[in-house]
């Protein structure tokens, strides 16, 4: 359901499946549709860590993938993933 939820009320395949899509977001992209993808993965963002994206990624980095015609492919291992939450926190 969309919202805002804890890291606690996400049971973990969701959350694994939601860290896998924002991942290939921002680190699978061509110059053409960096611009798109960053705009993107930035809604799932609040607070400072959106103004830290915005700064970091779609201002600086995207300068940059379109100046370079810079491509980059990330594949995640799923074989490699899993979810670590930190107790009492």
């Amino acid at each position: 359901l969309p919202g805002t939820y804890s890291v606690e009320e996400i049971n973990d395949e969701i959350f694994t499946e939601y860290a896998i899509d924002f991942i290939n977001l921002v680190s699978t992209y061509t110059p053409a549709n960096a611009r798109e993808q960053f705009i993107e993965a930035s809604k799932s963002l609040s607070g400072q860590f959106f103004d830290r994206f915005k700064l970091d990624v779609l201002e600086d980095e995207l300068k940059q993938i379109e100046s370079t015609s810079r491509t980059q492919l990330f594949i995640v291992d799923p074989t490699r993933t899993e979810v670590k939450r930190d107790k009492g926190t």
